[in-house]
């Protein structure tokens, strides 16, 4: 019952971890709403891309379609900025 307790409170932790990551992601993803640095500044690109896995359950070419959608504007924007 002890080993339970333990497991249980690991799972419960890893979740809990888990769901701070998706939430960090979500607001790290610049698409709904610009980013701004700490000092007020508008950051110029995403700094990561964001795909819910889940809405793509069992369909491989729509999730590969959504991750690789915005791979072309975000390489012209690096080079336009540091060309």
């Amino acid at each position: 019952m002890r080993i339970f307790r333990i497991w249980l409170h690991w799972v419960i932790l890893l979740k809990f971890i888990f769901i701070y990551f998706i939430y960090f992601f979500i607001i790290l993803d610049g698409d709904d709403e610009p980013l701004y640095n700490n000092r007020g500044e508008k950051i110029c690109r995403d700094l990561v891309q964001f795909v819910e896995f889940s809405k793509f359950e069992g369909n491989a070419q729509k999730l590969t379609q959504e991750v690789l959608h915005e791979i072309p504007k975000q390489v012209e924007d690096y080079f336009n900025l540091n060309m």
